[in-house]
């Protein structure tokens, strides 16, 4: 048997944070999480950086980052 449950999206999102700090430019996120070249270099990625940087917030996983 197939079922489904449907969320609406307030269930599925849950609560927004709309108070995020003021976004960075291309060239701080590029500085943030990784620097110059780390497009081509993975294991140079700081998500956790990044993520300090664009929600205030570290140690944070890939999907709550992707979420908030």
């Amino acid at each position: 048997m197939i079922g489904e449950e449907r969320l609406t999206a307030d269930e599925f999102a849950g609560d927004v944070d709309y108070a995020l700090p003021e976004p960075p430019g291309p060239k701080e996120v590029i500085e943030v999480s990784g620097g110059p070249g780390v497009e081509s270099d993975p294991d140079r990625l700081d998500l956790d950086g990044l993520a300090a940087r664009l929600l205030g917030r570290r140690d944070m996983d890939v999907f709550r980052i992707g979420r908030h």
